[in-house]
């Protein structure tokens, strides 16, 4: 279900890191729906919010890699709290979306 995101679309993942964590405009956010499948995303109000559930996603997305897409949208970051207040989430301390 989850897995790493191809560097084709330009998106910058680890190799450690099988979340995508760079997603801050609406049109890579867009896009990135448009050409994936199946793609989870965690919504978190502040990484120290959810430090649990923050480990067991990227636990989850190392498992399942190469079978979907895995993206962590850290709320509280300046630049991705336009894309946030735009998909209408709200994050108390975290929200997945499918």
């Amino acid at each position: 279900m989850l897995a790493l995101l191809s560097k084709e679309s330009g998106a910058k993942t680890n190799s450690k890191n099988a979340v995508v964590e760079d997603i801050a405009d609406f049109k890579d956010f867009k896009k990135l729906i448009r050409t994936k499948t199946n793609v989870l995303v965690l919504f978190v109000a502040g990484v120290k919010e959810a430090p649990v559930e923050l480990k067991v996603f990227r636990e989850a997305a190392n498992v399942v890699r190469g079978t979907g897409t895995m993206v962590l949208i850290d709320c509280m970051q300046s630049e991705r709290k336009k894309l946030c207040k735009k998909l209408k989430v709200s994050p108390t301390a975290y929200i997945f979306k499918h």
